[in-house]
């Protein structure tokens, strides 16, 4: 009885396998997978000379998919940031921006400490494959920019007193940051060796942010914590160059802003490096 249940059992198989081919004659290979096991099914020549070639296939690692369109949530970027001073500190501006003061700002007034923190966090990334292998891409994506301006010297910022915004404070901090927050939006073509698997990548691009926050952050000794917000003559709008390179879920990144983010007084153009932390894309 066991014996004719095989039998039996075969006989449907190769029947269903049999069923699957091309009558044509056309039709090399066909393939029957249940669950974790691949049957495989190959005829003679041409399917002309009627021997049939069954092979079975158990197991087997599956394919990421390569995908048109990948969209990953939380990318986070941890990075430093600094600036490039062009500020022609004899100007007339410059002067009314600062006070007057005497002596004169210089660049040296501006030192950034080496702990001057970029953290960015991209709410959501996307990216778009325009070649047929989508090594090939386009890539964008909406986050928070945040970038902290530690200064070595006790300058203060201060808001609503046009045309000071600057000025030299009497008292030591202990730390003393100019904080600025965009909401951004950076586009970028790029390729990828190995989309949805990892690999090598590069990108680069632009970005445009909006500024919805700033604030001098100042700890002393004599006033405690405070937290001053203000506009302090900054640029609504930032316009960025943008770029990264990396292998698989991470990547370094680098942006660089050629327009100073003040509208007159001081001509600091920032720029930040650092580590991006994300999925395979």
């Amino acid at each position: 009885m066991k014996k004719i249940f095989i039998a039996t059992a075969l006989l449907l198989a190769t029947g269903y396998v049999n069923a699957q081919t091309d009558t044509t004659g056309t039709q090399k290979v066909d393939t029957v997978r249940i669950g974790g096991m691949v049957i495989v099914k190959k005829d003679g020549q041409n399917g002309q000379d009627g021997k049939n070639n069954v092979s079975v296939q158990i197991g087997g690692k599956a394919s990421r998919k390569n995908k048109k369109t990948t969209t990953t949530w939380g990318v986070v970027d941890l990075g430093f940031n600094n600036i490039t001073d062009k500020t022609n500190y004899g100007s007339a501006e410059t002067q009314a921006f600062t006070g007057n003061a005497t002596p004169a700002f210089s660049e040296n007034d501006f030192t950034l400490k080496n702990n001057s923190l970029n953290v960015n966090v991209w709410i959501v990334r996307q990216r778009l494959g325009i070649s047929k292998d989508n090594k090939f891409n386009f890539t964008w994506a909406v986050g928070i920019e945040t970038n902290n301006y530690k200064f070595e010297n006790n300058v203060s910022f201060l808001k609503g007193a046009a045309p000071q915004y600057v000025k030299r404070d009497d008292i030591e901090f202990k730390k003393n940051k100019l904080a600025t927050s965009y909401l951004t939006v950076p586009v970028m073509l790029g390729f990828n060796a190995k989309p949805n698997r990892g690999g090598f990548s590069v990108n680069a691009g632009a970005s445009i942010g909006y500024l919805y926050s700033s604030r001098n952050k100042q700890i002393s000794d004599a006033r405690g914590k405070e937290k001053n917000k203000g506009n302090f003559n900054l640029e609504p709008w930032k316009l960025s160059l943008v770029g990264e390179i990396g292998w698989g879920s991470v990547k370094a990144y680098g942006t660089y802003t050629p327009k100073s983010i003040f509208k007159s007084g001081l001509d600091f153009q920032p720029y930040a490096v650092g580590i991006r932390l994300m999925g395979w894309d």
